[in-house]
């Protein structure tokens, strides 16, 4: 695994004082105004397209921006090499210290095509080593840049890299997947397939937007040094790593016999490499022959202001599926404590007696009118109940000895109501030997009902029952004073 602190240590080694480092950039941000002015003249102009040896594209737009570049440099620092895209190496010496490598326009094809997502690169290298670079966006004006040993900025703004270190969550940016051959090409295929996202055709812009924290990863096949050096302050400097396929730093010892190889020569000798940017805390390599993956332990992905979490869509399965699940236990729950027939509510509230009298000769026979009061409360929510034949007995044991009765009637459901009835002329014998210690002789009430149950939801026919229930006892004193001892209710049960 390579530490995060070598992977950020390009020019540790190198004597720089800040003087110098300003002076670098001042120029490099003249350069880049130069640059812009003439690309901005021709951008969605016409204007003649050539091809060179290796057949990319070459415009007026990429030979005049680079010439004044290096016209500037050469006012500024005579002695310092240029290297550029479009003319090679320049320099009276044949080595020296400090090396700028320009490329006017990253991403030729954008630019001739109308599209502003390419951008201008600008590198300076201190033996070998890159101290400065410039991302610049001619069109929109953006211009990123990355100074050794300070925090990249876009448009005097700090910018840094996300957090999010787990691939499965990340924005993969690369120009084309046509550009990886070979092992390369399986190598990227198997890193595509296990991003979030994967996204196409921004050449220099996506590695801006990486320094921004917009984007996690981006892999490109195929570059050369001019195509990335420029690159590596502004990544490093936002908090990220740029390294090729195998995890190596990124440097270039130019020289005028220094052929622009797709990478530095010493990192090129076994397959084509591909150079690769990410957050630092994102370490990983990954080899073109092997699918091998080494992260630094990852931390809960923290992404402020950028992208949310993806909800997991086997979780979001599950959780919908207990949800419909518990809805309908509750739903067969309330239909049978709720659509199902329930007993009604049958209760004695009162019991009087007029017209008390007792038979001639001074008998023990008395006689009186009672009088009940009934409550009646149908407690289903969505049935109706028909009483058709409603009668109380009163038993002195297991003689009847009278007996009332109401009328049919009908209760709507979630109804209350209250009934009368009377029985008329009860004569009871009261006989010393049915009295108990307090004088008193009980009698017993029964009712009798034929009910019918109408409940639409539950399709039910036929309902017609006989209910039969002990309705408790009424105490029946000599002076034809009752007293009720019961709880008042009939305990009529319909199931």
């Amino acid at each position: 695994m390579i530490s995060n602190s070598k992977l950020s240590n390009h020019t540790d080694s190198l004597s720089l004082n800040d003087a110098e480092l300003d002076r670098f950039a001042e120029v490099g941000n003249h350069l880049a105004d130069a640059a812009g002015d003439i690309i901005r003249q021709y951008f969605r102009k016409k204007f003649d397209i050539l091809d060179k040896e290796d057949l990319s594209p070459v415009t007026i737009a990429d030979q005049a921006a680079e010439e004044s570049m290096v016209s500037i440099i050469l006012e500024n620092f005579p002695s310092h090499a240029i290297y550029g895209e479009e003319k090679g190496w320049r320099c009276i010496e044949e080595s020296a210290d400090y090396v700028w490598v320009l490329d006017p326009i990253d991403g030729t094809k954008s630019f001739i095509t109308g599209k502003p997502l390419f951008g201008t690169l600008i590198a300076l290298l201190k033996k070998g080593k890159p101290i400065l670079g410039i991302i610049d966006q001619p069109v929109l004006r953006e211009r990123w840049i990355g100074i050794s040993r300070r925090k990249s900025t876009l448009n005097g703004q700090e910018v840094a890299t996300r957090t999010c270190t787990e691939l499965s969550r990340a924005y993969l940016y690369t120009t084309s997947p046509h550009l990886f051959k070979g092992d390369a090409e399986e190598a990227f295929a198997r890193v595509r397939d296990k991003v979030k996202v994967p996204l196409y055709g921004c050449d220099c812009y996506a590695y801006a937007l990486l320094a921004s924290g917009y984007v996690d990863l981006v892999i490109e096949s195929g570059l050369r040094p001019y195509d990335f050096l420029a690159l590596i302050p502004v990544i490093e400097g936002a908090g990220g790593v740029i390294t090729d396929w195998k995890g190596h730093q990124l440097d270039w010892k130019a020289s005028p016999d220094s052929q622009a190889t797709t990478m530095p020569p010493a990192q090129n000798q076994d397959h084509d490499q591909v150079v690769m940017g990410y957050p630092a805390n994102y370490v990983q390599i990954i080899r073109p022959r092997h699918d091998e993956i080494i992260r630094t332990p990852e931390p809960p992905c923290d992404n402020p202001g950028h992208e949310k979490p993806r909800p997991c869509l086997k979780c979001l399965t599950v959780l919908f599926s207990t949800v419909a699940l518990l809805s309908f236990l509750v739903f067969i729950g309330y239909y049978f404590s709720t659509y199902r027939n329930k007993n009604p509510d049958i209760k004695i509230e009162s019991i009087t007696a007029t017209h008390v009298k007792a038979f001639p000769n001074n008998t023990n026979t008395v006689s009186a009118d009672w009088h009940l009061t009934f409550f009646f409360d149908n407690p289903n929510t969505f049935a109706s109940i028909s009483y058709k034949k409603i009668q109380v007995s009163v038993f002195d044991g297991d003689e009847r000895v009278s007996f009332g009765s109401l009328d049919s009637f009908d209760q709507k459901k979630g109804e209350e109501g209250r009934m009368q009835m009377e029985i008329n002329g009860l004569s009871m014998n009261m006989e010393k030997n049915k009295l108990n210690s307090a004088g008193e002789m009980a009698v017993s009430l029964k009712l009798d009902a034929v009910v019918w149950v109408d409940n639409k939801y539950m399709k039910m026919k036929n309902h017609w029952r006989l209910l039969v229930a002990d309705c408790g006892n009424v105490n029946v004193d000599t002076s034809m004073n009752f007293s009720w001892d019961g709880s008042g209710r009939c305990n009529v049960n319909l199931d």
